[in-house]
């Protein structure tokens, strides 16, 4: 029996990546920084405005897509795995910081800083070497004093969402470069099928769904394809045994 219905769900194609991809190959520039930046911030206010948080910000969680005149990328948080109905946003603030700090730096996205550490990352990420003029210095430095105030849970995301200074920032990549993240994006597509599936299968009602359809339908079950094995061989034995004794009669 099939089902006469189905449910079918239709998940936007991000086409060009992650920001970790972005990190990776190196090509990230001070626009870039500051329009994921508000893109990501937006994405998490709308997410607190409905009582829910993320709980997994990370780089290779912001996926990339073309904008729609193809001119630009597009930042979009994604993987909500861990996504939880509360309030209590302290994790989330201090993940999205840590993400912005890896990205503005190019750093591998390892462990959240403790609150030792943090002033020390803050001028670090502050002595960045992506502003280029006076202008771009006033607005990364209006960004790192945010993000510290974001990581002390002292300023909220809406600030970054709304800042009038980074609206117009965009995502730029070459025709080159959005060729080689189009690549990337596939590679990461089949790492989380394959994640995903592993996921599933450790769930402990599907794999006691999984056994019982197993020796329901004969199939996965080695033993029983063994010992069927060997009744076919049996047989085959038997039948060339009477074909001999025909023909020598």
């Amino acid at each position: 029996m099939f089902p006469q219905v189905f449910f079918c769900m239709v998940i936007e194609h991000m086409d060009c990546g992650t920001v970790q991809n972005l990190i990776n190959r190196k090509i990230l520039k001070f626009e870039d920084v500051c329009a994921i930046t508000r893109q990501l911030a937006d994405a998490l206010v709308y997410v607190h405005d409905q009582k829910r948080t993320h709980n997994d910000i990370k780089p290779e969680n912001v996926l990339l897509c073309s904008s729609s005149c193809g001119g630009h990328l597009v930042a979009k948080l994604a993987d909500f795995g861990l996504a939880d109905h509360s309030v209590d946003r302290s994790r989330d603030y201090e993940l999205f910081a840590y993400t912005i700090w890896c990205t503005g730096l190019g750093k591998t996205f390892t462990k959240v800083p403790s609150a030792d550490e943090r002033e020390s990352a803050m001028s670090e990420f502050q002595t960045s070497n992506h502003p280029s003029n006076s202008t771009e210095r006033q607005i990364w430095g209006t960004i790192t004093e945010t993000i510290a105030g974001i990581w002390e849970t002292k300023v909220d995301l809406f600030v970054l969402a709304e800042m009038k200074a980074l609206q117009d920032m965009k995502i730029t990549a070459s025709q080159e470069f959005k060729k080689k993240l189009e690549g990337d994006a596939l590679k990461d597509l089949k790492r989380r099928s394959l994640a995903r599936t592993a996921t599933i299968m450790r769930d402990p009602l599907v794999r006691s769904n999984t056994g019982r359809l197993s020796v329901e339908t004969g199939a996965g079950d080695s033993s029983q394809e063994s010992e069927e094995g060997e009744e076919s061989e049996i047989e085959d034995d038997e039948s060339d045994n009477q074909a001999k004794k025909l023909s020598s009669k």
